[in-house]
């Protein structure tokens, strides 16, 4: 999955955005993303990056919501890393982006079809 995101945090850290999903056997799909996560962590940021999901069998499975553990730094060059779970299909963010944030935060990030 190729994703976009943009949001802010102040102890609540709320990021909205939209991605490609891109499978093995040639389906692809748009979707919306929202995450929403607590913790510590304050800043603004843009971040742009790559996603991997477990093998799922049918695109359909990769909707819903997933329980998020990350951590993001950034002085204008901004990195962020997540590592999401939902039953047995697991996904792991991997995105770069620009801005100002710091943090380690618990949530979710929901997938929805556009």
């Amino acid at each position: 999955m190729k994703y976009k995101l943009e949001g802010f945090s102040l102890a609540y850290k709320q990021y909205d955005g939209s991605g490609e999903i891109s499978c093995r056997n040639g389906e692809k799909a748009q979707v919306s993303l929202s995450s929403k996560s607590i913790g510590f962590t304050i800043g603004y940021s843009k971040i742009e990056g790559e996603g991997y999901f477990t093998d799922v069998k049918y695109l359909s499975e990769i909707y819903g919501n997933y329980i998020s553990l990350g951590s993001h730094f950034g002085l204008n060059d901004s990195i962020d890393r997540q590592v999401l779970t939902r039953g047995e299909i697991s996904l792991v963010l991997i995105g770069k982006g620009q801005g100002f944030d710091i943090g380690f935060t618990i949530g979710d990030l929901s997938i929805k079809p556009k």
